[in-house]
């Protein structure tokens, strides 16, 4: 019988494809009301930048490991005790204004101090944005009455919470683990576990919901517990993973027995 359902976050409850692409669509605006930049070619350009530096990083393994992007990399604060995440909070504030500044001058901008106050904006800007499904809230509530809610979600501990936090979801999961936090990202089999063992649950009392089917569906299934693939957008499984369930929005949980 399933009691507990572990949904994944990025994608599955909230937009964060929407959420970062409105970011940098409000960012870039700034560049072409005082340089006439096309804000599409200013976009193509910071993504890059920003993304070549970020590989340069000082800890880019444990940031692939984890699922940390360089889109996060502009606006996360990235606080807590573990030494890679000290070492990129401490690396961060050049990472952004240097990524900014360059894709400046790239478009034949010298303008280091606009290149600062961009990586400002793009941060508060971020913070703005957190896109939830138009379904997530309700759909939560009356599955929160029947079922025991979990989360794991791949990325960096404060950048992950804020998410969630900022909407005000919060208060439906417990626990949420964030791959961050433990040095573990989806799929491996130990960030299930992980989870199974934090609730002291069997894992054929559980259920996975996420957008992934190879995170989120082929990672929960290898551990034992059901996934189910939430398909928003009509897209092909990858050959060899049979989700147990197939949804196109979050609704339809509601209707599984």
């Amino acid at each position: 019988m399933i009691t507990t359902l572990i949904f994944d976050l990025d994608e599955t409850l909230l937009y964060e494809e929407a959420s970062v692409e409105a970011t940098f669509e409000t960012t870039c605006a700034h560049v072409q009301r005082r340089y006439g930049i096309d804000p599409e070619v200013m976009k193509g350009t910071i993504r890059s930048t920003s993304r070549a530096l970020w590989r340069k990083g000082p800890v880019h393994d444990y940031c692939l490991a984890v699922c940390i992007s360089s889109p996060e990399g502009l606006a996360g604060t990235f606080k807590g005790d573990d030494p890679n995440l000290k070492a990129l909070h401490d690396w961060v504030p050049d990472f952004r204004w240097t990524s900014w500044t360059q894709a400046l001058e790239k478009l034949g901008i010298d303008d280091e101090d606009f290149g600062r106050e961009l990586a400002k904006i793009f941060v508060r800007e971020r913070r703005k944005r957190h896109i939830v499904f138009p379904e997530t809230e309700s759909v939560l509530k009356d599955l929160h009455r029947i079922y025991r809610l979990a989360m794991i979600t791949n990325g960096a501990p404060d950048v992950q919470l804020e998410k969630l936090n900022m909407p005000g979801l919060e208060r439906f999961f417990n626990p949420v683990v964030v791959s961050g936090q433990i040095g573990i990202s989806k799929p491996a089999r130990d960030i299930f576990t992980y989870t199974l063992n934090q609730m002291k649950i069997e894992p054929e009392t559980a259920m996975m919901i996420g957008d992934n089917p190879v995170n989120d569906v082929q990672g929960a299934q290898q551990c034992g517990i059901k996934g189910v693939w939430l398909n928003r957008f009509g897209a092909t499984c990858p050959e060899g993973i049979t989700p147990d369930v197939e949804i196109n929005t979050l609704e339809e949980l509601l209707l599984i027995d």
